[in-house]
């Protein structure tokens, strides 16, 4: 049976939506894997994380200013860190610190191992895509499967469990119209 353009660009865009969607899934699993295996020691780069859907996909990052070298590891030396403001803040005690200007300053920095958290998140999520894509597919299109009623007992067959008690059911409406008769 052909198909009229307009048909057909509705259904390209159901199945992009869809798909879409499934990656967006996907990548909201892989944002909460990740947030299970991030490494914790202030709790700052975990605070940091964000998941964020486009439309073609997902963004997932984490604002922290050494998520970088969490993930990918470092190879050590000096390392300069630029001017920037310190922001103000109330210590425990009560007393207020104003906001100050730091200077650029170089600090020596040891050799890491990266942890790669995000990259075993999403490399554990990465085989379950198709069935997230085939999840949101089977969601947008209703799919019909054979309705087949194998192995059930029918409903007019003398099922004592059933309300008809085993009559044969007419068709028709149950409710009588004005004049006594059935609708």
């Amino acid at each position: 049976m052909p198909v009229d353009r307009a048909t057909r660009r509705r259904i390209t865009d159901k199945i992009f939506k869809a798909i879409t969607k499934g990656v967006q899934d996907n990548g909201n699993f892989v944002f909460k894997k990740s947030q299970h295996v991030v490494p914790v020691k202030t709790g700052f780069l975990k605070k940091s994380g964000g998941y964020q859907p486009k439309k073609d996909g997902w963004i997932l990052k984490y604002n922290a200013p050494y998520a970088a070298i969490v993930e990918e590891g470092s190879s050590g030396g000096k390392e300069y860190i630029p001017p920037h403001t310190r922001k103000a803040y109330t210590r425990k005690d009560g007393t207020r610190v104003k906001a100050t200007q730091i200077a650029g300053y170089s600090v020596d920095t040891p050799e890491r191992e990266g942890r790669q958290f995000l990259t075993r998140a999403a490399e554990s999520e990465l085989p379950d895509l198709p069935v997230n894509i085939l999840r949101a597919l089977e969601k947008h299109f209703k799919v019909r499967g054979n309705n087949t009623t194998a192995g059930k007992p029918s409903s007019s067959g003398g099922n004592p469990k059933s309300k008809s008690g085993g009559k044969p059911q007419t068709q028709g409406s149950k409710y009588k119209n004005k004049f006594g008769g059935k609708r």
